[in-house]
């Protein structure tokens, strides 16, 4: 399965974590969720994606960070990420060209809390953070 499909098939499947996920462009805030998604794969990478529903059409941001095998701090870029980074808004989707992800997971990993910052492949800068844990 690539990248894209498992992104899709992630996106399809329910939210398994809740908190805040936002995101601002030129500080003026452009999403803002409460659901979200939290994965971690047998590899260790984690998966951190924020999900809005927003007139019927789902807007997303999708971040990634390997090698999590413990509570702590984490950093990460898209260059050879386990999951394509992407945001989709206003039903415009694009492709993260370059960013970074800070990252701290906590809780045994069910906790992760952080910021990023990412521009999109039609030059979008965002800037945002999240503080997401699993609903058990």
């Amino acid at each position: 399965m690539n990248a894209k499909e498992h992104l899709s098939q992630l996106l399809s499947n329910k939210t398994n974590a809740t908190g805040t996920f936002i995101a601002e462009e030129n500080g003026e805030k452009v999403f803002s969720t409460e659901s979200a998604i939290l994965e971690r794969t047998p590899n260790n990478d984690f998966y951190i994606i924020g999900i809005h529903d927003s007139k019927g059409t789902q807007e997303h941001i999708a971040l990634s960070v390997s090698g999590v095998t413990k509570d702590g701090k984490y950093t990460a870029t898209p260059d050879g990420a386990a999951l394509n980074w992407s945001a989709q808004l206003k039903g415009e989707r694009s492709k993260v060209k370059s960013g970074e992800l800070s990252v701290e997971f906590s809780e045994l990993r069910s906790r992760a809390r952080g910021g990023y910052e990412i521009t999109l492949e039609n030059n979008r800068t965002l800037r945002g953070e999240f503080n997401i844990k699993i609903i058990s």
